[in-house]
């Protein structure tokens, strides 16, 4: 199998193996003065609607989707709308210890403002907690992973080719068995909130940020999208010889594809500096690849290859 990618690197993660929810369950929790809703759209899409003062402070009022489940897991939802009532109006994903209204939980938000918004309560009773920043869209890939007792949330956005890690968390949960789903709270209790979603899914394996640099290269790479234009920075000894040093974000791909990379410009260090597109069998430093690199040495493009591991590059 190989990554087919753009040069300096990105793993998606697809885990194969697809946790198949069969029975969930609708309700409110908490004071909630207008009743929630859920009706299921097919395909992993969601229309959920809810009331409630907020999922925050010592207890929570709100409507949850959710699903039993014991073990760890990554659950991700796309937020396609929010038809919100309020600038703190949240829906996203909750993974929570139980249906008490002062129930631990580790949750993700789109908020009626914009933001990504991560937050949780550590201890049952216990105050909640908070961090965030702004997406400037309701339209957002959510991601919220559970792994043992930590916590660890993700977010996208538009055509982001990498997930960026907002906050993780260490929550103890007092048994075995939790609820993960979709919350909505209004933030005015008696009136609505929607949230429609798709690609709602639950994996019975843990999702992790790939590691983004190849080799031992001194600084950690920097991935920055603005205006259209996504500027990727970072360090290395090179692409060469047997092992490579270099930053690079890719998405993991089986079979034969075609990519296409419009590069604007290549700011080098020195003559040997190369950026481009690649195609490579792992991570590793000394994988085989095939790349075609702009480089200051050669004057334009050069397609470099290694054939087997640990072999020369050509």
């Amino acid at each position: 199998m190989l990554h087919r990618s753009f040069l300096f690197y990105l793993l998606a993660l697809r885990a194969c193996n697809l946790s198949v929810v069969v029975a969930q369950t609708s309700g409110d929790i908490g004071p909630v003065n207008a009743a929630g809703s859920s009706v299921d759209l097919g395909n992993g899409s969601w229309n959920v609607t809810g009331s409630g003062s907020d999922i925050w402070g010592y207890t929570d009022s709100f409507h949850f989707l959710h699903f039993n489940k014991s073990n760890d897991l990554t659950v991700t939802v796309f937020s396609e709308n929010f038809e919100q009532t309020y600038r703190w109006a949240k829906a996203g994903l909750q993974i929570r210890e139980s249906l008490d209204k002062k129930a631990a939980h580790a949750s993700l938000f789109i908020t009626g403002h914009q933001y990504a918004a991560m937050q949780w309560r550590s201890v049952f009773g216990q105050s909640s907690s908070s961090s965030h920043t702004v997406l400037y869209t309701h339209n957002a890939w959510l991601r919220l992973t559970k792994e043992g007792n930590k916590f660890t949330s993700y977010y996208k956005t538009g055509d982001d080719l990498v997930y960026t890690k907002l906050n993780e968390e260490i929550i103890e949960f007092s048994g075995t068995n939790f609820y993960v789903g979709i919350p909505v709270t209004s933030h005015v209790n008696g009136q609505l909130a929607t949230f429609t979603c798709s690609n709602f899914e639950i994996l019975d394996d843990v999702y992790h940020l790939p590691v983004r640099d190849v080799g031992e290269t001194g600084r950690a790479i920097e991935v920055v999208k603005a205006d259209g234009i996504t500027t990727i920075k970072a360090a290395g000894t090179g692409i060469g010889g047997t092992t490579d040093s270099f930053g690079y974000v890719n998405k993991k791909f089986s079979g034969d594809i075609n990519f296409t990379a419009h590069l604007y410009l290549l700011a080098e260090e020195n003559l040997d500096s190369k950026g481009g597109l690649m195609i490579r069998a792992s991570g590793s430093a000394d994988t085989p690849h095939v790349s075609l690199l702009t480089n200051p040495r050669a004057g334009g493009l050069t397609m470099f290859y290694r054939e087997s591991a640990g072999g020369e590059t050509l």
